[in-house]
C-alpha cells in the first residue's frame, strides 16, 4: 500500500502569522519535517552586522574551547561539549527522511566526532582554527554534523546554505589539482604526455591516483600551501551570499510561490487612522523585510533605548555588503551599523514633531540613518526641505516613503531587480544632497 504524502505545514501557518517567507527573517521550516538547508559556520565570517559578528564570536570561542581541551588531554570535557550538541528538534533542517529526529550529536556520534578529532592531525599540532575548515581537513566530519553544531549556537535565514561554502572536492579539483598540473609541467616528470600537437599536458586523472582526494592529504597539502587556502577562501567570500526568499523555497516539500503582488493588496486593505496603526506596523516590517533583505536583516519591533524611555518602532542591523546599504558609509559618510524606521499611519503629512522624532534616535553609536513610511506625502517639496534641514544640521539622515514607494520597491523586488531597489535609494539621497 502506497503511503499518501502528508501535507507540510510550516512554522508560519502553525502560529497563524500570516506571512509568507519574504517577510519573515527567519527559515519558515516545516513542523512536520527537514528540509534540506545546513547552517554554514562560514556564513557568519562573511557578514559586518552587529549579530553576525556576536554570533561569529560564540561560534570561534566554542570552538576554540573544544580544540584546547583535546590538546590538552582533557577528554572528559571535550566529550561533553560535544555530547551537550543535540540539534533542537525545533530546527528541522538536514537529512531526515520522515517527520524530524532532531538527532544532533548524541553520545554515540559524539564519540566518533571526538576520536576523528583526536586523530586529525591539524588538531593536533594547532593549526585548525575555524570550524568552518573541519569539513574540510578532518575526515569523518561532514556538513550536516557542522550544521548540526553550529545550529546550537543560532539560526538565521542569512546563514542557510544548500550546502558549505568550503568543501573539501571544491578545494581539491578546482585548486589542489591545478596547482599540482603546473607543478608536474615545470618539473617535466614522468606525468607530462606530449600530444600530437606538440602540446604537453598533465592528465588530471593521472594526478588523482598519484594525489587521491583525502582530508589528511589536504591537511597536508594546505600545509606547504597555505597560501592556496587563502586564495580560495577570498574567492568563496566573493561569491558568497545568503539565499533569497524564492530560494529558500527550492527545499520544501510543498514549495509555494511567493506573491509580491499580495503585499500590495494587503496594503491597500489597511485603512489610515490610529486605530489601524498596529495592523500597519505590521505589514511594514513584514513588507521591509521582503524588499531589503538580506541587506537589512534581523528586524526588531519595538526596539527599546534610553532605559525604555524611548522606543523605535523597527531596526533592522545593516548587513550590506554590496549596493545602496554598503555604500552608506563609503559614498556618503553615514555611521550605520542600524537602520531605522518610523510608521506613521496618519492621513495627513508627517510633520516636524515626526521627524524630529525619528532623528532623535540616531546617535553616534547606534547610526545615523532611518526612514520615516507614511500613508501620503501631499506636499512633497515642503517634506524634502524638512529632511534637509535635518541633514544640514548635522542630525543624520532621514528619508521618507509612502505607500507609492513602498508600492514600487515591492514590484522591483517580485522582479528581482536589486539593481532597481539600489537605484531607486540613491536617487532619494540625490534629492536630498542636490
Amino acid at each position: 500500500m502506497v503511503k499518501s504524502k502528508v501535507k507540510e505545514i510550516r512554522l508560519s501557518d502553525h502560529f497563524g502569522l500570516g506571512k509568507a517567507q519574504p517577510g519573515l527573517d527567519f527559515v519558515d521550516i516545516p513542523v512536520n519535517g527537514d528540509i534540506r538547508l545546513f547552517v554554514d559556520p562560514y556564513a557568519f565570517t562573511l557578514e559586518n552586522d552587529p549579530w553576525f559578528v556576536d554570533s561569529n564570536n560564540l561560534i570561534i570561542d566554542y570552538f576554540s574551547l573544544l580544540i584546547e581541551a583535546i590538546r590538552a588531554g582533557n577528554i572528559d570535557h571535550a566529550n561533553r561539549l560535544l555530547t551537550n550538541l543535540h540539534e533542537p528538534r525545533e530546527t528541522h533542517l538536514g537529512f531526515s527522511a520522515v517527520g524530524s529526529s532532531g538527532r544532533g550529536i548524541g553520545p554515540d556520534q559524539a564519540t566518533d566526532l571526538l576520536d576523528a578529532l583526536r586523530n586529525s592531525q591539524a588538531v593536533q599540532t594547532g593549526k585548525l582554527k575555524d570550524l568552518a575548515d573541519a569539513e574540510l581537513l578532518i575526515p569523518g566530519i561532514s556538513a550536516d554534523k557542522i550544521s548540526d553544531i553550529t545550529t546550537n549556537i543560532i539560526l538565521p535565514k542569512a546563514a542557510v546554505r544548500f550546502r558549505p561554502e568550503i568543501t573539501a572536492d571544491e578545494f581539491y579539483n578546482r585548486y589542489v589539482l591545478d596547482f599540482l598540473q603546473a607543478e608536474h609541467l615545470k618539473a617535466n616528470d614522468a606525468l607530462v604526455q606530449t600530444l600530437k600537437n606538440g602540446k604537453r599536458v598533465v592528465r588530471r586523472n593521472d594526478l588523482k591516483k598519484r594525489y587521491p582526494l583525502t582530508k589528511e592529504f589536504l591537511f597536508e597539502f594546505t600545509q606547504a600551501h597555505p597560501e592556496l587556502l587563502n586564495a580560495y577562501k577570498a574567492q568563496v567570500r566573493d561569491r558568497s551570499r545568503p539565499l533569497d526568499d524564492e530560494e529558500l523555497e527550492w527545499p520544501h516539500q510543498d514549495a509555494r510561490d511567493v506573491d509580491y503582488d499580495a503585499f500590495a493588496t494587503e496594503l491597500d486593505a489597511i485603512p489610515t487612522g490610529t486605530q489601524h496603526a498596529t495592523n500597519y506596523h505590521n505589514f511594514i516590517f513584514g513588507a521591509l523585510e521582503a524588499i531589503f533583505y538580506p541587506s537589512l536583516r534581523y528586524p526588531q519591533k519595538e526596539e527599546e533605548i534610553h532605559e525604555g524611555r524611548k522606543r523605535i518602532d523597527i531596526t533592522f542591523n545593516n548587513g550590506g555588503r554590496f549596493g545602496f546599504f554598503a555604500e552608506l558609509a563609503s559614498k556618503y559618510g553615514v555611521f550605520c551599523p542600524f537602520i531605522f524606521f518610523e510608521c506613521k499611519n496618519y492621513s495627513s503629512d508627517p510633520g516636524n514633531p515626526e521627524l524630529d522624532q525619528l532623528s532623535g534616535r540616531f546617535s553616534d553609536k547606534r547610526g545615523k540613518f532611518g526612514v520615516m513610511v507614511c500613508r501620503e506625502i501631499k506636499d512633497k517639496a515642503t517634506m524634502l526641505k524638512r529632511c534637509k534641514d535635518i541633514m544640514l544640521d548635522n542630525r543624520g539622515v532621514v528619508l521618507v516613503f509612502d505607500d507609492d514607494d513602498i508600492k514600487s520597491l515591492l514590484k522591483m523586488r517580485a522582479e528581482k531587480d536589486v539593481a532597481g531597489i539600489n537605484r531607486f535609494m540613491h536617487e532619494q539621497m540625490r534629492r536630498l544632497t542636490m
